[in-house]
């Protein structure tokens, strides 16, 4: 399957992952979390993989299983929820940039058509 949940797009199996640990680090703005997954590979050992998305509320308690995807070629595990978070996100940054851009181009026409003629002499 294939997914970007940053700017870059891997391939991955979908696999049940297990949350060993949560980081949590003070942020800009609060508390923010990074969950560490762990993936029992059938014969091999255990994949641990710590990523570098800090995400806020918490997304998983330590213990939970949870869909998730696994790279073999990489190593890169991440959960399900953690890719819609991130989606998310960058929905709510689009839809505000149109909206922004939206009234700016109103707010410019209003002046245009406010404003008084210009007389040539």
């Amino acid at each position: 399957m294939e997914y970007s949940s940053r700017s870059a797009t891997w391939d991955a199996v979908e696999v049940e992952v297990t949350v060993i640990e949560v980081d949590t680090k003070l942020g800009e703005s609060g508390r923010v979390y990074r969950p560490v997954f762990a993936y029992k590979e059938f014969d091999r050992q255990l994949a641990v993989y710590r990523g570098n998305t800090w995400i806020s509320p918490k997304p998983h308690e330590v213990g939970d299983v949870v869909p998730g995807f696994y790279d073999y070629a990489t190593g890169e595990i991440i959960s399900l929820k953690m890719i819609e978070h991130v989606r998310i996100m960058g929905q709510i940054l689009v839809v505000s940039g149109v909206i922004a851009t939206l009234l700016g181009a109103s707010l410019l026409g209003w002046r245009r058509y406010k404003a008084p003629p210009k007389i040539l002499k």
